[in-house]
Order: structure tokens, then C-alpha cells, then sequence
């Protein structure tokens, strides 16, 4: 029988709640998105540290290599003379990565003094060991230890009143104070052993008082020891500067009409104590021992003769000092020390 178009029967229209068949089901795009990263990404991200991880390997080789340490040493080489304008030298320079630690040997400043002159500075080894300051702030780097092994310093003072000193090839502008870089530097311990200093004064052209006749000094366990001490309280933070020497022997050349006095010897101990500050000078003990003669022949040491400074200044800017001078003062130190060569004879009290 044919039915009319009212009676065919229309399909059920599908309820909200209805799940549709796999045929009406969308694409799983975001799943497969999904499953790739799932996999894929953390190949990457361990690739990617494997790739950093060498990277980092092969640049520690690399730099512990002589090659790394040249390339370094030259680095320094032009760093120094941009900062002294003068000629810089270093024989080798080796250091250890992971201990923070340098070493650098026959270090020499070449001055404005002329060709084959003796330079104006010369470290035989250097020896230098930092740390990092703060662990949020990985660039904040302080010296721990900085050791100077036979330093030599050579200041020639020209006629007209120039000097060996080189002078830096860029004006830089003007930072903070030498002090305030120290302290911030905030050097953990500063030796140096066995140095030398050669002050040739080459302007004055009539010397009275025979100055230029050699000065010879000759001391055992000479030492310069300077430590940085934090802030503790109402303690500011400050370096401990601690110098000695014993079997100290000061001694004028002699001339044709003078013949040589005899060596004052002795010994002397300082300590000064730095703030940003102030500085306060702690003790400053200076030991002379006098010889005696009989029948022209040199007697032992017979008596010691101690002279003990100490004092402050305070307010660099503003400066007010005073200070404490007590004990007993061989005159013979006034002639070599001073040059003057008519230092009475005797102790001054």
C-alpha cells in the first residue's frame, strides 16, 4: 500500500545526553598533540642537557689546556697594560677551575724607564685564590688569598720631577676611592714575602747631605700580613695589617772622608687597623741595639732601646689625628734612615 507523506516516519532526533557513534565522533587532535610531547619532549629536554653538559666538559678541558691558559694569559696581559699603560710580561699562568685558584709567574711592569733599565715592578710568582661572595648573586666575587712572592719595585724620580710611572692609555671616569674598592673587594689575606724596594731620586743635582751614598738593609723574617675582618656588632668591618722583621741592620756606605758608622740593629713589630674610616695605628715597636767598642775591636749587642708609637686618625675626609710616643730612641737611626750625617750620638728619652 502506498502511504501518503504524513504517515512516513520521521528518524528520532538525538537527546543532549546521547553519546555519538564512532561514525559522528570529532578528530583526537589534542590527543595526538598530546602523546607527541608526552614523548618527545623530554627526549628533547634530555638532549638538550646532554648537548650542555658537553658543551660545559669540553670548555673545562679546553681551559685547563695550556692552550685555554695562553689564550687566558693574554687576556691579562692586555688588561693590565690598558689599566697601567705600561709594557706587561708573564712568563705562566696556570689555574685550577674548580678550586677557584691562580698562579701566575714572572709578572714585570714595564715603566717610562729606558731600555735595559730594571723595570718598575717584578713578582716573581703570584699566587691568588678567590671565592664567591653571596650564592644568589653568582657574580659578587671576593679574594680570599693573594700571595706575592719576591716583589720588586723600582721608582726612579727624574730631574724636573717626572717619574718611571706609566700612565693608563683611556682616562677612566672616576669610581670610588681606591679604599671603598679594598673593602669591597674584601680581601680575605694579603702576604708578601721577601720584597724589595729601590727608590732612586735622580733630581736633585747638589746633595749636602750625602743621601745618595747606598743604604744597606738587611733583615731576617721580614713579613707584611693583612687579613679582612667582617663586622661583628657594633664592630665595623676592618683589615688587620700586621708587619715585622728581626735582625734588622741599617748601614750608610762610606765615602772617602767618612769612613762607614757602625750598623744600627735591631728589630721592629707594627699593627694598624683599617676601617673605612679611620685608622688606628695599634703598636709600632721599634727595637734598636747598640755595640760597644773596646781597643778598637766590636763588643756584643750590651743594651736594647725600645720606642713604642700608637695612634688614630680618624675622618679621612675631615682628618684629626693624635698620637703617643713613649720609650727610649737611639740617635744613630736619625743618620741612616734620614741621611743627615750630623745625628748627635746618644738616647733620646
Amino acid at each position: 500500500e502506498r502511504m501518503s507523506d504524513q504517515e512516513i516516519p520521521l528518524p528520532p532526533e538525538p537527546s543532549a545526553d546521547a553519546e555519538p557513534t564512532p561514525e559522528e565522533k570529532p578528530p583526537c587532535a589534542p590527543r595526538r598533540l598530546r602523546r607527541f610531547f608526552l614523548l618527545h619532549l623530554p627526549l628533547s629536554v634530555a638532549g638538550a642537557v646532554l648537548l650542555l653538559i658537553a658543551a660545559v666538559v669540553g670548555l673545562y678541558l679546553w681551559a685547563s689546556s695550556s692552550s685555554g691558559e695562553n689564550y687566558v694569559r693574554g687576556r691579562l696581559v692586555r688588561a693590565l697594560e690598558t689599566a697601567t699603560g705600561g709594557r706587561v710580561e708573564i712568563a705562566a699562568f696556570h689555574w685550577k677551575l674548580l678550586h677557584l685558584e691562580a698562579e701566575a709567574d714572572g709578572l714585570v711592569l714595564h715603566g717610562t724607564e729606558a731600555v735595559g733599565e730594571t723595570p718598575l715592578a717584578q713578582v716573581e710568582r703570584l699566587q691568588l685564590k678567590v671565592s664567591l661572595l653571596d650564592f644568589l648573586d653568582p657574580w659578587s666575587v671576593v679574594l680570599r688569598d693573594l700571595e706575592l712572592t719576591r716583589p720588586a719595585l723600582h721608582l726612579i724620580v727624574y730631574p724636573g720631577g717626572a717619574t718611571n710611572l706609566p700612565q693608563p692609555h683611556t682616562q677612566r671616569k672616576q669610581g670610588k676611592p681606591a679604599l671603598e674598592k679594598l673593602f669591597d673587594l674584601k680581601a680575605g689575606l694579603l702576604v708578601v714575602q721577601q720584597g724589595s724596594l729601590h727608590y732612586d731620586n735622580r733630581a736633585a743635582a747638589f746633595d749636602f747631605q750625602n743621601r745618595f751614598i747606598p743604604l744597606e738593609v738587611n733583615a731576617d723574617d721580614v713579613s707584611l700580613r693583612m687579613s679582612y675582618v667582617p663586622a661583628l656588632r657594633r664592630a665595623q668591618e676592618s683589615y688587620r695589617i700586621e708587619a715585622g722583621a728581626t735582625n734588622l741592620s741599617l748601614v750608610r756606605g762610606s765615602t772617602s772622608k767618612k769612613p762607614a758608622a757602625l750598623p744600627v740593629e735591631g728589630f721592629f713589630q707594627t699593627t694598624l687597623e683599617l676601617t673605612r674610616t679611620t685608622a688606628t695605628l695599634s703598636s709600632l715597636r721599634i727595637t734598636s741595639r747598640s755595640r760597644g767598642i773596646l781597643n778598637r775591636t766590636i763588643l756584643s749587642h750590651t743594651k736594647e732601646h725600645t720606642l713604642e708609637v700608637s695612634g688614630v686618625l680618624d675622618n679621612f675626609a675631615n682628618p684629626r689625628w693624635q698620637g703617643k710616643i713613649a720609650g727610649e730612641l737611639d740617635m744613630k737611626l736619625l743618620d741612616p734612615i734620614t741621611g743627615y750625617p750630623f745625628a748627635p750620638e746618644g738616647i733620646a728619652h
